[in-house]
């Protein structure tokens, strides 16, 4: 598995500065022959606000994707991801099987 932001910027977030992104975050795919093209496995949602700075929202991106990074390697090897027909990962919640997180 992988993440977005791993080896093409190095650490950096590739479109900061870029006005019209509202979001950034983490994605956690699995790693296939070909750069960032891996079936998504896991996301999370980042809000850029309007005074960040690179170092601030990257910092806030890097701790998301320590915890989605754990939960969804935890997920999976649980047994607790669900794919929907269009190919969108569901995790299952540990403490109700009947709920998604």
């Amino acid at each position: 598995m992988g993440t977005c932001r791993d080896r093409r910027t190095k650490g950096r977030l590739h479109h900061f500065g870029r006005p019209f992104v509202k979001y950034s975050g983490p994605t956690v795919h699995f790693v296939d022959e070909q750069f960032d093209t891996g079936r998504t496995l896991a996301q999370r949602v980042v809000p850029v606000l309007a005074n960040d700075t690179p170092e601030q929202l990257a910092a806030r991106v890097l701790h998301e994707e320590h915890q989605v990074y754990v939960e969804a390697v935890a997920a999976l090897c649980e047994d607790r991801i669900v794919w929907r027909e269009d190919g969108v990962p569901l995790i299952r919640s540990r403490t109700n099987p009947n709920a998604f997180t």
